[in-house]
């Protein structure tokens, strides 16, 4: 039961209390189908203190505009600010990619061609190129074409920018590497396009983010998760019907593919591809990368 406290506590602290309710609720049913299963002593009883208060006001959904995005870049002072705005537009123009979606990308990706010498990718352009990436709370699978501009320039822009803040240095006299902490910058490409450690290793996935993440709350007053929102919002903004914003975002609707027959499901695909476009065009997501990457010039980077 300390486990158990200690959970929620955590939950309390960095959860919605609907989730935490839902997240008890779940646990609840698993506890119960084991206990009548023989298999612990005692059933699932809920405790007063892990009780959370409802929310009486409405939530306001948190999105960064293109503007507001735009009006950050002046105020980045070094090169981590500037991998922070790398990486949340990077997240939005991945349909809203969270921290660890980033890391374990490279695992998922189709249609490449093979790496140079030197582990460099590079795009056919006779074929679409997709990360087919599983959401982890709903089971649906995103297809999420990574050949649209400017996905595949700013993988590789934030390559460079990690290589220089993560990558091994060497020692000029000795040619030595220097002694520093874990290496987690990806040196070969099929093992992570930017960053290349184990996701269980809880410890390092929080190093390496923190600082990240206070960063880009100073700059935008939003976290990273709110790119998954804002990429929505445009959606929504374009008129984007529910069924293609619903693929678009991997949200669970398990009445989509009873409404569309086989042949129609390609069509489908070629028009969440089609949105997928519009909403970088209408975030303006090519000028806020050229902004960065004027930004990076002026900081000597």
């Amino acid at each position: 039961m300390n486990f158990l406290d200690r959970c929620v506590q955590g939950w309390k602290k960095r959860l919605s209390p609907t989730s935490v309710r839902t997240y008890l609720t779940h646990l609840g049913k698993i506890k119960n189908l084991a206990y009548q299963k023989g298999l612990i002593s005692e059933p699932f009883i809920r405790r007063d203190e892990w009780k959370v208060k409802s929310g009486g006001s409405i939530k306001i959904v948190e999105t960064v505009k293109s503007e507001d995005f735009k009006e950050a870049i002046v105020r980045i002072g070094d090169i981590y600010d500037l991998q922070a705005m790398y990486f949340y537009l990077l997240m939005f123009c991945l349909r809203g990619f969270y921290q660890g979606d980033i890391v374990t990308m490279h695992l998922h990706a189709s249609n490449l061609v093979d790496a140079d010498r030197d582990g460099t990718l590079h795009l056919d352009k006779k074929e679409k190129k997709y990360i087919k990436h599983q959401r982890s709370k709903t089971g649906e699978l995103m297809e999420v074409r990574m050949d649209l501009e400017p996905i595949f320039s700013l993988i590789y822009t934030l390559r460079d920018t990690v290589r220089f803040t993560h990558g091994q240095r060497i020692n000029m006299k000795t040619g030595e590497p220097f002694k520093k902490g874990k290496d987690v910058y990806s040196n070969d490409e099929l093992k992570g396009w930017i960053f290349s450690y184990d996701l269980n290793d809880t410890k390092t996935h929080k190093n390496v983010w923190d600082v990240y993440q206070k960063r880009i709350k100073e700059l935008l007053g939003k976290p990273f998760k709110t790119a998954r929102k804002t990429f929505e919002s445009y959606a929504l903004k374009l008129k984007v019907s529910q069924d293609i914003r619903f693929k678009l975002l991997g949200h669970a609707n398990p009445t989509i593919k009873a409404h569309y027959q086989d042949w129609e499901w390609e069509e489908l695909k070629e028009q969440v591809d089609e949105a997928h476009l519009e909403v970088l065009k209408e975030y303006k997501a090519k000028e806020l990368l050229k902004a960065l990457n004027l930004k990076a010039k002026s900081l000597k980077i």
